[in-house]
C-alpha cells in the first residue's frame, strides 16, 4: 500500500475487483517464487542438439519459419570467438579448431575462450583510463602480430612498417 501522506486512492473500479476477489475466497496460490519448479515438457523433434533446440523448433514451426542450414565451422570459430573476445580467431585457432574432429571440439573452444585474459574484455566497462589505454595496446599489438603472419604468408605490403622493425 502506499504511504497515507502519498494521498493515492484506489479508483472505484479497482475497489470493485478487489471485493470481487475477496468474494471468491482471495485466492493467491502463494509467491511465484516459493512454489516448486517442475520441468516443462519437452516437445519432440528432429531438429536441433539439445532440449532447448526443441523449444526454439517449435516456436518456428509456429511461426511458419523453418530453421537455417549449420554454419560452416570457419563461420562457427568466427561468431564464437567475436562474442566471447570481441577478437576474431588467429590463424593458429583456426587451423587447430578445422583439424580437430572430436565430437566435442566447439565446446574446448568455448572453454579455451572462457579461460582466455580476453574473455569479457568486450563487455566490460573500464575503471579507469589506464585500463582503456592497456586494452587497446593488446588489441593494436594483436592485430600487429595478424599483420605480420599475413605478411609472412607473401604480401608484404600489407605488413605495418612499425612491425618490421
Amino acid at each position: 500500500m502506499p504511504p497515507p501522506d502519498s494521498h493515492k486512492q484506489l479508483k472505484p473500479e479497482q475497489v470493485t475487483v478487489l471485493k470481487q476477489w475477496i468474494e471468491a475466497g482471495a485466492p493467491s496460490g502463494g509467491h511465484w517464487s516459493f512454489q516448486p519448479i517442475a520441468a516443462p515438457d519437452v516437445p519432440t523433434s528432429t531438429w536441433g542438439y539439445n532440449p532447448i533446440d526443441a523449444f526454439i523448433f517449435q516456436q518456428l514451426q509456429s511461426a511458419g519459419l523453418q530453421p537455417n542450414e549449420e554454419a560452416q565451422r570457419e563461420r562457427l570459430l568466427r561468431r564464437v570467438t567475436l562474442a566471447l573476445t570481441g577478437l576474431p580467431p588467429t590463424l593458429e585457432e583456426l587451423d587447430a579448431f578445422l583439424s580437430d574432429d572430436s565430437p566435442d571440439a566447439y565446446e574446448k573452444v568455448v572453454d579455451r575462450l572462457l579461460m582466455s585474459q580476453h574473455f569479457g574484455e568486450l563487455h566490460g566497462v573500464a575503471m579507469d583510463g589506464r585500463r582503456s589505454v592497456r586494452r587497446h595496446e593488446r588489441l593494436s599489438c594483436r592485430r600487429t602480430s595478424r599483420h605480420v603472419a599475413v605478411a609472412r604468408l607473401g604480401d608484404r605490403s600489407l605488413q605495418p612498417q612499425h612491425a618490421l622493425q
